[in-house]
Parts: C-alpha cells; structure tokens; sequence
C-alpha cells in the first residue's frame, strides 16, 4: 500500500545483491589493471634509470681511480673473455646490459683526442623474459654503439665541416664515417668511436684481444643496493673492481 517506500527497499535490496554478485568481477577486473599498470610502472621505471643514467664500470683492480678520472681512460687493460663470463653467469642478475669497451687518448690531427672501441651489447641468455614479459614490455634498448668495422661514429666537434659517407685517417689507417654525433657538451664531443676489433688492432691490443672497461647498465633495483651489485660482480671477476659513473655513450 505504500508504493514509494516498497519501491525505495526494493531498489535497495536489488543494489545490495547486485553489488555481492558484482564485486568479484570488479575486484578481479582491478586486479588485472592493477597488474598491468605495475607491469607499465617497472618497465617505465628501468627506461628512466637508463635515460639517467645508473650505469657501472668493471675495470682492472689495479686501476688508479684518480689517474682514470684524469684521463679519461684505464691505464690496465683485462681479456675481452670477462664480459663473456659475466654474460654467462647465472649469479649475475642485477645488471642487464653488457658493453666492453676500450678507450685510449691518441692523436688525431694535432690534438688529442678519445679512441673508443666498441663491441655490441653482450646478451645474457639466462635473463630470458618471460611470456608476459615478452607481452607486455617493449624489447630493451641496446646498451652503447653498434658499429661496424671499417667505419666511424664522429663526435660533434672533431666532425666540424664532415660528413657521413667521408673518410678520415686514424694512426695511419683510413675509416668511412657512418654517424655524426650530436653536440654532448661533453668528452664525447672529441671521441672517435669504433667496433672494438678495429680500435685493438690500431693500438696492439688484439692479440690476445684486450679491453680496459665494462660497461654495465640495466640494475634491476635502487641505488642503495649497489654493495650488492658490487659482491655479484667481484665474486665473479675478483681481480676487478666496480664503480659508478653518470654518462652514457
């Protein structure tokens, strides 16, 4: 006899089993965003640590870090074969990305200029990703430069009035520049960039083939656990040692 309040109870005995029989699919519906948001989160979260620059470098324990700092370079050179242990060490899970490199001043033109070899990133086949992984994030950016042998990557301020397609002289041997590098502000402005068999070769490291410098990059965590990293890659390479470093090539 009462039509509104039968009709206001009714209503609000039908929202209350609609929303029993609705929670379930809204709080898995949720969850799912949920894991998928944290999914686009991390990966965001690791190209931003790239962009910026969380990078690690393995060098000779016997590398004076001040004398490194001065230089630019490692006075102490080690076999090209310890990026490859790293590389192949299930231990090692907290870094990513792998780039041996060996850098040394020379003349160029009357001045003095860094000479950097470069071999493309090393993969570390047991950081397979997972399906979902494969899913959902975009592939991971290669660490350092790819280049081929024969050619030159030219930092800005040695390309002044050079193009791609010219050749230069470098210690006697003549090289096609592929790349121009954009104007950095920084020692990769006056850097002649290489495949790494070349740069050995042109300073008589490549027999037995040498570097001076692993670059590492793609720490799967914050910065304060760096001791950590430090202990994965010293219980792997003790006669190494890690630092941290700002730039990336």
């Amino acid at each position: 006899y009462r039509r509104l309040h039968f009709a206001l109870s009714a209503g609000a005995v039908v929202a209350a089993v609609a929303l029993v029989v609705a929670a379930p699919v809204l709080l898995d519906g949720y969850g799912r965003q949920t894991r998928s948001e944290l999914a686009r989160l991390e990966n965001e979260t690791r190209k931003l640590m790239r962009d910026m620059g969380f990078n690690l470098m393995i060098v000779h324990k016997d590398v004076n870090m001040s004398d490194f700092w001065a230089e630019d370079f490692a006075a102490a050179d080690m076999p090209l074969e310890y990026v490859h242990r790293l590389a192949s060490d299930r231990r090692l899970t907290l870094v990513t990305h792998l780039v041996a490199t060996l850098q040394k001043k020379i003349e160029f033109e009357g001045r003095k200029v860094l000479l950097v070899g470069y071999l493309p990133e090393v993969p570390q086949s047991h950081q397979a990703q997972t399906a979902f992984a494969q899913r959902w994030q975009e592939p991971k950016k290669p660490m350092g430069y790819d280049i081929a042998q024969g050619t030159v990557f030219l930092g800005h301020e040695l390309a002044r009035g050079r193009w791609p397609g010219e050749t230069i002289d470098v210690l006697g041997r003549t090289f096609t520049i592929a790349r121009v590098l954009p104007e950095k502000g920084s020692k990769e402005d006056i850097t002649i960039a290489m495949h790494l068999s070349d740069a050995q070769a042109l300073v008589g490291l490549d027999r037995p083939p040498r570097i001076n410098q692993i670059m590492a990059l793609g720490c799967n965590c914050a910065g304060s656990d760096l001791p950590n990293i430090r202990r994965q890659l010293e219980t792997i390479l003790p006669d190494t040692r890690v630092t941290e470093f700002r730039s990336i090539a």
